[in-house]
């Protein structure tokens, strides 16, 4: 799972070329609080060669919450998913 969490960079979704990809953006998911099951959420993610993709909507940029970035990245990790964050410039509060 490849996690883009700076709402302003350029989107690794894009580097993949998964930005027309159908699922889940950031904003969808920034209420996102403790346990989240790992299959559904992999699942409602862009996908592109077989590799999840949780990045912006540069339509619609929003700051990332801690809560929820720690919430995919465990969500991800318990289904055995690697996962490799991009994080944003400044810490997420």
């Amino acid at each position: 799972l490849l996690v883009d969490a700076d709402p302003w960079g350029g989107g690794v979704d894009l580097v993949l070329g998964a930005e027309r990809s159908q699922g889940l953006r950031w904003p969808d998911l920034v209420g996102l609080r403790g346990r989240v099951a790992g299959d559904a959420l992999l699942a409602a993610l862009p996908e592109r060669d077989g590799v999840r993709v949780l990045a912006a909507d540069r339509r619609a940029p929003v700051e990332v919450p801690a809560d929820a970035l720690l919430a995919v990245g465990e969500a991800a990790a318990a289904e055995g998913c690697t996962v490799v964050l991009d994080v944003p410039r400044a810490a997420p509060a």
